[in-house]
Protein backbone atom coordinates (compact mmCIF):
# COMPACT_ATOMS: atom_id res chain seq x y z
CA UNK A 1 0.00 0.00 0.00
CA UNK A 2 1.44 3.37 -1.04
CA UNK A 3 -0.85 5.68 0.92
CA UNK A 4 -3.66 5.72 3.48
CA UNK A 5 -5.83 8.78 4.03
CA UNK A 6 -7.43 9.04 7.46
CA UNK A 7 -10.55 11.22 7.57
CA UNK A 8 -13.72 11.68 9.64
CA UNK A 9 -16.63 10.55 7.45
CA UNK A 10 -17.48 10.01 3.78
CA UNK A 11 -18.39 13.42 2.32
CA UNK A 12 -20.14 13.48 -1.09
CA UNK A 13 -17.88 16.24 -2.43
CA UNK A 14 -14.73 14.20 -1.66
CA UNK A 15 -15.79 10.67 -2.66
CA UNK A 16 -15.38 11.28 -6.43
CA UNK A 17 -11.84 12.53 -5.72
CA UNK A 18 -10.97 9.30 -3.93
CA UNK A 19 -12.38 7.38 -6.90
CA UNK A 20 -9.75 9.01 -9.13
CA UNK A 21 -6.80 7.93 -6.99
CA UNK A 22 -4.99 4.71 -8.05
CA UNK A 23 -7.16 2.01 -6.50
CA UNK A 24 -4.38 -0.50 -5.94
CA UNK A 25 -2.22 2.04 -4.10
CA UNK A 26 -4.62 4.12 -1.98
CA UNK A 27 -6.97 3.30 0.85
CA UNK A 28 -9.24 5.71 2.75
CA UNK A 29 -9.82 5.08 6.45
CA UNK A 30 -13.04 6.57 7.83
CA UNK A 31 -13.57 7.23 11.54
CA UNK A 32 -17.36 6.85 11.19
CA UNK A 33 -20.04 6.33 8.57
CA UNK A 34 -21.91 9.51 9.45
CA UNK A 35 -22.10 12.36 11.95
CA UNK A 36 -25.48 13.22 13.43
CA UNK A 37 -25.78 16.60 11.71
CA UNK A 38 -25.47 15.06 8.23
CA UNK A 39 -28.30 13.56 6.15
CA UNK A 40 -26.30 12.52 3.13
CA UNK A 41 -27.31 9.35 1.31
CA UNK A 42 -24.06 8.02 -0.02
CA UNK A 43 -23.43 5.71 -2.98
CA UNK A 44 -21.64 2.39 -2.68
CA UNK A 45 -17.94 3.11 -2.34
CA UNK A 46 -15.84 1.69 -5.18
CA UNK A 47 -12.37 2.63 -3.88
CA UNK A 48 -10.40 0.79 -1.20
CA UNK A 49 -11.65 1.87 2.21
CA UNK A 50 -11.98 0.88 5.86
CA UNK A 51 -14.51 1.91 8.51
CA UNK A 52 -13.14 2.02 12.05
CA UNK A 53 -15.12 1.03 15.13
CA UNK A 54 -17.04 4.22 15.85
CA UNK A 55 -16.17 6.23 18.92
CA UNK A 56 -17.54 9.71 18.35
CA UNK A 57 -18.67 12.45 20.73
CA UNK A 58 -20.29 15.82 19.97
CA UNK A 59 -18.36 18.98 20.68
CA UNK A 60 -19.86 21.63 22.94
CA UNK A 61 -20.93 23.72 19.93
CA UNK A 62 -23.33 20.96 18.83
CA UNK A 63 -21.92 21.20 15.31
CA UNK A 64 -18.50 19.53 15.34
CA UNK A 65 -17.58 16.00 16.41
CA UNK A 66 -14.57 14.37 18.04
CA UNK A 67 -13.37 10.97 16.82
CA UNK A 68 -11.29 8.62 18.96
CA UNK A 69 -10.58 5.35 17.16
CA UNK A 70 -7.59 3.46 18.62
CA UNK A 71 -8.13 0.64 16.11
CA UNK A 72 -6.67 2.86 13.39
CA UNK A 73 -3.32 1.57 14.66
CA UNK A 74 -4.12 -2.05 13.86
CA UNK A 75 -5.54 -1.11 10.46
CA UNK A 76 -2.35 0.77 9.58
CA UNK A 77 -0.28 -2.19 10.82
CA UNK A 78 -2.15 -4.41 8.39
CA UNK A 79 -2.01 -2.03 5.40
CA UNK A 80 1.53 -0.76 6.08
CA UNK A 81 1.34 2.38 3.90
CA UNK A 82 4.45 4.30 2.89
CA UNK A 83 2.51 7.56 3.24
CA UNK A 84 -0.12 8.52 5.84
CA UNK A 85 -2.40 11.47 5.13
CA UNK A 86 -4.41 12.94 8.01
CA UNK A 87 -7.19 15.50 7.62
CA UNK A 88 -7.48 16.87 11.14
CA UNK A 89 -6.33 16.77 14.73
CA UNK A 90 -8.82 14.44 16.37
CA UNK A 91 -7.28 11.69 18.53
CA UNK A 92 -7.63 9.28 15.60
CA UNK A 93 -5.56 11.55 13.36
CA UNK A 94 -2.93 11.89 16.05
CA UNK A 95 -2.70 8.09 16.41
CA UNK A 96 -2.14 7.87 12.66
CA UNK A 97 0.51 10.59 12.78
CA UNK A 98 2.31 8.76 15.60
CA UNK A 99 2.14 5.49 13.64
CA UNK A 100 3.77 7.17 10.64
CA UNK A 101 6.60 8.59 12.73
CA UNK A 102 7.28 5.30 14.54
CA UNK A 103 7.09 3.17 11.38
CA UNK A 104 9.18 5.48 9.20
CA UNK A 105 6.32 6.38 6.87
CA UNK A 106 5.92 9.83 5.37
CA UNK A 107 3.22 12.07 6.82
CA UNK A 108 1.05 14.55 4.91
CA UNK A 109 -1.25 17.05 6.60
CA UNK A 110 -4.44 17.87 4.68
CA UNK A 111 -6.83 20.65 5.69
CA UNK A 112 -9.68 22.80 4.42
CA UNK A 113 -9.01 25.25 7.26
CA UNK A 114 -7.82 28.82 6.81
CA UNK A 115 -6.20 31.51 8.93
CA UNK A 116 -9.70 32.95 9.45
CA UNK A 117 -11.36 29.66 10.43
CA UNK A 118 -8.60 28.90 12.94
CA UNK A 119 -8.19 32.42 14.30
CA UNK A 120 -9.97 31.52 17.54
CA UNK A 121 -7.88 28.47 18.41
CA UNK A 122 -6.43 28.21 21.89
CA UNK A 123 -2.70 28.27 22.55
CA UNK A 124 -2.85 24.52 23.27
CA UNK A 125 -4.39 23.77 19.88
CA UNK A 126 -1.86 25.96 18.09
CA UNK A 127 1.01 24.20 19.83
CA UNK A 128 -0.44 20.85 18.79
CA UNK A 129 -0.58 21.95 15.15
CA UNK A 130 2.95 23.30 15.31
CA UNK A 131 4.15 19.97 16.71
CA UNK A 132 2.42 17.93 13.99
CA UNK A 133 3.51 20.26 11.20
CA UNK A 134 7.13 20.02 12.37
CA UNK A 135 6.99 16.27 11.70
CA UNK A 136 5.14 16.54 8.40
CA UNK A 137 6.69 15.96 4.98
CA UNK A 138 4.10 17.66 2.75
CA UNK A 139 0.91 19.65 3.12
CA UNK A 140 -2.37 19.76 1.22
CA UNK A 141 -4.63 22.83 1.32
CA UNK A 142 -8.14 23.23 -0.05
CA UNK A 143 -7.68 26.93 -0.81
CA UNK A 144 -5.29 29.87 -0.85
CA UNK A 145 -6.47 30.48 2.70
CA UNK A 146 -5.15 27.04 3.59
CA UNK A 147 -1.79 27.90 2.06
CA UNK A 148 -1.72 31.03 4.19
CA UNK A 149 -2.57 28.95 7.26
CA UNK A 150 0.40 26.66 6.68
CA UNK A 151 2.58 29.68 5.99
CA UNK A 152 1.62 31.17 9.37
CA UNK A 153 3.30 28.13 10.96
CA UNK A 154 6.47 28.65 8.95
CA UNK A 155 5.76 25.97 6.33
CA UNK A 156 7.68 26.40 3.06
CA UNK A 157 5.18 26.99 0.23
CA UNK A 158 7.12 24.57 -2.00
CA UNK A 159 5.86 21.66 0.09
CA UNK A 160 2.20 22.79 -0.03
CA UNK A 161 -0.12 21.29 -2.66
CA UNK A 162 -3.68 22.18 -3.63
CA UNK A 163 -6.70 19.91 -3.54
CA UNK A 164 -9.71 22.18 -3.92
CA UNK A 165 -13.15 21.35 -2.62
CA UNK A 166 -15.41 21.02 -5.63
CA UNK A 167 -18.73 19.81 -7.00
CA UNK A 168 -19.70 17.64 -9.96
CA UNK A 169 -19.49 20.51 -12.44
CA UNK A 170 -20.83 18.56 -15.42
CA UNK A 171 -23.84 17.34 -13.44
CA UNK A 172 -24.77 20.92 -12.54
CA UNK A 173 -23.76 22.42 -15.91
CA UNK A 174 -26.37 20.28 -17.65
CA UNK A 175 -28.98 22.56 -16.07
CA UNK A 176 -27.12 25.88 -16.42
CA UNK A 177 -28.94 26.93 -19.59
CA UNK A 178 -32.32 26.70 -17.88
CA UNK A 179 -34.23 29.96 -18.44
CA UNK A 180 -37.23 29.00 -16.32
CA UNK A 181 -36.01 30.46 -13.03
CA UNK A 182 -39.10 31.34 -10.99
CA UNK A 183 -37.20 32.16 -7.79
CA UNK A 184 -35.35 35.42 -7.29
CA UNK A 185 -32.96 34.24 -4.58
CA UNK A 186 -31.90 30.96 -3.02
CA UNK A 187 -30.47 29.68 0.27
CA UNK A 188 -28.83 26.25 0.54
CA UNK A 189 -27.22 24.82 3.65
CA UNK A 190 -27.76 24.18 7.32
CA UNK A 191 -30.24 26.38 9.13
CA UNK A 192 -27.65 27.17 11.75
CA UNK A 193 -26.67 30.52 13.27
CA UNK A 194 -23.26 30.35 11.61
CA UNK A 195 -24.89 30.34 8.16
CA UNK A 196 -26.81 33.57 8.91
CA UNK A 197 -30.24 32.32 7.73
CA UNK A 198 -32.00 35.28 9.39
CA UNK A 199 -29.79 37.63 7.36
CA UNK A 200 -31.14 35.85 4.28
CA UNK A 201 -34.64 36.76 5.51
CA UNK A 202 -33.56 40.40 5.90
CA UNK A 203 -32.26 40.48 2.32
CA UNK A 204 -35.53 38.99 1.06
CA UNK A 205 -37.47 41.70 2.88
CA UNK A 206 -35.28 44.42 1.35
CA UNK A 207 -35.78 42.93 -2.14
CA UNK A 208 -39.54 42.88 -1.60
CA UNK A 209 -39.44 46.51 -0.49
CA UNK A 210 -37.63 47.47 -3.71
CA UNK A 211 -39.48 45.28 -6.21
CA UNK A 212 -42.86 44.73 -4.56
CA UNK A 213 -42.22 41.00 -4.34
CA UNK A 214 -39.52 38.46 -3.59
CA UNK A 215 -39.72 34.79 -4.47
CA UNK A 216 -37.30 32.71 -2.42
CA UNK A 217 -36.13 29.10 -2.54
CA UNK A 218 -34.60 27.41 0.49
CA UNK A 219 -33.14 23.90 0.77
CA UNK A 220 -31.42 22.19 3.68
CA UNK A 221 -32.23 21.51 7.30
CA UNK A 222 -31.13 22.48 10.76
CA UNK A 223 -32.24 23.69 14.19
CA UNK A 224 -33.37 27.15 13.01
CA UNK A 225 -35.43 25.95 10.04
CA UNK A 226 -38.88 26.47 11.56
CA UNK A 227 -38.02 29.95 12.87
CA UNK A 228 -36.61 31.04 9.51
CA UNK A 229 -39.62 29.79 7.55
CA UNK A 230 -41.96 31.44 10.05
CA UNK A 231 -40.19 34.79 9.65
CA UNK A 232 -40.41 34.56 5.86
CA UNK A 233 -44.11 33.82 6.12
CA UNK A 234 -44.70 36.70 8.54
CA UNK A 235 -42.82 39.05 6.19
CA UNK A 236 -45.08 38.05 3.31
CA UNK A 237 -42.24 36.51 1.32
CA UNK A 238 -43.35 34.02 -1.31
CA UNK A 239 -41.08 31.01 -0.74
CA UNK A 240 -40.72 27.31 -1.43
CA UNK A 241 -39.02 24.85 0.88
CA UNK A 242 -38.61 21.32 -0.57
CA UNK A 243 -36.63 20.23 2.52
CA UNK A 244 -33.25 18.55 2.59
CA UNK A 245 -32.30 17.66 -0.99
CA UNK A 246 -29.97 14.78 -1.84
CA UNK A 247 -27.00 15.30 -4.17
CA UNK A 248 -28.62 13.87 -7.28
CA UNK A 249 -31.49 16.37 -7.17
CA UNK A 250 -29.49 19.50 -6.35
CA UNK A 251 -28.82 20.69 -9.96
CA UNK A 252 -32.55 20.99 -10.67
CA UNK A 253 -33.10 23.26 -7.69
CA UNK A 254 -30.01 25.43 -8.22
CA UNK A 255 -31.09 26.10 -11.78
CA UNK A 256 -34.50 27.35 -10.60
CA UNK A 257 -33.08 30.47 -8.92
CA UNK A 258 -31.70 33.67 -10.43
CA UNK A 259 -29.27 34.54 -7.60
CA UNK A 260 -27.65 32.42 -4.90
CA UNK A 261 -27.11 34.15 -1.55
CA UNK A 262 -24.33 32.65 0.56
CA UNK A 263 -24.02 34.62 3.80
CA UNK A 264 -21.86 33.06 6.51
CA UNK A 265 -20.12 33.99 9.72
CA UNK A 266 -17.21 31.77 8.74
CA UNK A 267 -16.78 29.03 6.14
CA UNK A 268 -13.47 27.39 5.30
CA UNK A 269 -14.72 27.11 1.72
CA UNK A 270 -18.39 26.69 0.81
CA UNK A 271 -19.11 23.97 -1.78
CA UNK A 272 -22.64 25.37 -2.18
CA UNK A 273 -21.06 28.24 -4.13
CA UNK A 274 -19.40 25.73 -6.49
CA UNK A 275 -22.77 24.07 -7.02
CA UNK A 276 -24.57 27.35 -7.71
CA UNK A 277 -21.96 28.67 -10.14
CA UNK A 278 -21.76 25.37 -12.02
CA UNK A 279 -25.55 25.60 -12.45
CA UNK A 280 -25.16 29.09 -13.91
CA UNK A 281 -26.50 30.88 -10.84
CA UNK A 282 -24.55 34.05 -9.86
CA UNK A 283 -23.38 34.12 -6.24
CA UNK A 284 -23.31 36.88 -3.65
CA UNK A 285 -21.28 35.94 -0.58
CA UNK A 286 -19.49 37.22 2.52
CA UNK A 287 -15.78 37.99 2.79
CA UNK A 288 -15.73 35.37 5.58
CA UNK A 289 -16.36 32.56 3.08
CA UNK A 290 -13.31 30.69 1.78
CA UNK A 291 -14.63 30.95 -1.79
CA UNK A 292 -14.45 34.76 -1.59
CA UNK A 293 -11.65 36.12 -3.73
CA UNK A 294 -10.88 32.72 -5.25
CA UNK A 295 -14.04 31.21 -6.72
CA UNK A 296 -16.30 34.21 -6.16
CA UNK A 297 -14.24 37.19 -7.35
CA UNK A 298 -15.97 40.46 -6.49
CA UNK A 299 -17.21 42.24 -9.59
CA UNK A 300 -15.87 39.51 -11.88
CA UNK A 301 -17.53 36.15 -11.20
CA UNK A 302 -19.90 37.29 -8.44
CA UNK A 303 -20.04 39.68 -5.53
CA UNK A 304 -18.39 39.73 -2.10
CA UNK A 305 -20.15 42.07 0.31
CA UNK A 306 -20.19 43.06 3.99
CA UNK A 307 -23.19 41.78 5.97
CA UNK A 308 -25.52 44.69 5.14
CA UNK A 309 -28.88 43.51 3.84
CA UNK A 310 -29.61 46.59 1.72
CA UNK A 311 -26.32 46.21 -0.18
CA UNK A 312 -27.04 42.55 -0.89
CA UNK A 313 -30.58 43.38 -1.99
CA UNK A 314 -29.37 46.18 -4.27
CA UNK A 315 -27.01 43.91 -6.21
CA UNK A 316 -29.46 41.01 -6.21
CA UNK A 317 -32.09 43.29 -7.77
CA UNK A 318 -29.63 44.43 -10.43
CA UNK A 319 -28.96 40.82 -11.40
CA UNK A 320 -32.66 39.93 -11.31
CA UNK A 321 -33.81 42.92 -13.38
CA UNK A 322 -30.95 43.20 -15.89
CA UNK A 323 -30.81 40.04 -18.06
CA UNK A 324 -27.57 41.05 -19.79
CA UNK A 325 -25.82 41.62 -16.46
CA UNK A 326 -27.18 38.33 -15.13
CA UNK A 327 -25.95 36.45 -18.23
CA UNK A 328 -22.46 37.97 -17.94
CA UNK A 329 -22.04 36.88 -14.31
CA UNK A 330 -23.63 33.50 -14.97
CA UNK A 331 -21.11 32.76 -17.73
CA UNK A 332 -18.13 34.14 -15.78
CA UNK A 333 -19.03 31.94 -12.84
CA UNK A 334 -19.31 28.82 -15.00
CA UNK A 335 -15.93 29.46 -16.59
CA UNK A 336 -14.17 30.01 -13.26
CA UNK A 337 -15.71 27.04 -11.45
CA UNK A 338 -14.66 24.70 -14.27
CA UNK A 339 -11.08 24.83 -12.91
CA UNK A 340 -12.32 23.48 -9.57
CA UNK A 341 -12.88 19.87 -10.54
CA UNK A 342 -12.39 16.37 -9.12
CA UNK A 343 -9.42 15.48 -11.33
CA UNK A 344 -7.50 18.59 -10.28
CA UNK A 345 -8.27 17.79 -6.62
CA UNK A 346 -7.04 14.19 -7.03
CA UNK A 347 -3.91 15.41 -8.82
CA UNK A 348 -3.09 17.63 -5.85
CA UNK A 349 -3.14 14.63 -3.50
CA UNK A 350 -1.03 12.55 -5.89
CA UNK A 351 1.55 15.31 -6.29
CA UNK A 352 1.89 15.62 -2.51
CA UNK A 353 2.48 11.87 -2.22
CA UNK A 354 5.01 11.86 -5.04
CA UNK A 355 6.82 14.78 -3.42
CA UNK A 356 7.16 12.98 -0.08
CA UNK A 357 8.33 9.73 -1.67
CA UNK A 358 10.93 11.54 -3.80
CA UNK A 359 12.04 13.51 -0.75
CA UNK A 360 12.56 10.28 1.19
CA UNK A 361 14.37 8.64 -1.75
CA UNK A 362 16.82 11.54 -1.99
CA UNK A 363 17.41 11.51 1.77
CA UNK A 364 18.22 7.81 1.77
CA UNK A 365 20.44 8.18 -1.29
CA UNK A 366 22.39 10.95 0.47
CA UNK A 367 23.10 8.75 3.48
Amino acid sequence: MVACLVTNIPAPYRLPVYDLLPKAEFSVIFCARREKNRQWQLPELSFQHEFLSERVTAASDGFNYRHNNPDVWSVLNRLRPRVVITTGFNPTHLYAFAWAKLRGASHISMTDGTTASEAGLSRKHRLLRRFVFSGTDAYIAASSGGRALYGSYGVDDESVFQSHLCADNMHFAAHASNTDRPYDVMFSGRFHEGKLPFFFVDVCQSIKHRRGECKALLIGDGPLKDQVLMQLSQAGIDFEYPGFVQQGDLPYWYSRAKVFLFPTRLDSWGVVANEAMAAGTPVITSSTAGVAGALVIDGVTGFVLPPQADEWANLACQLIDQPDLWSAYSLAGQLNVAEYNYQAAADGILKACQYTLEKKRKTHAFF
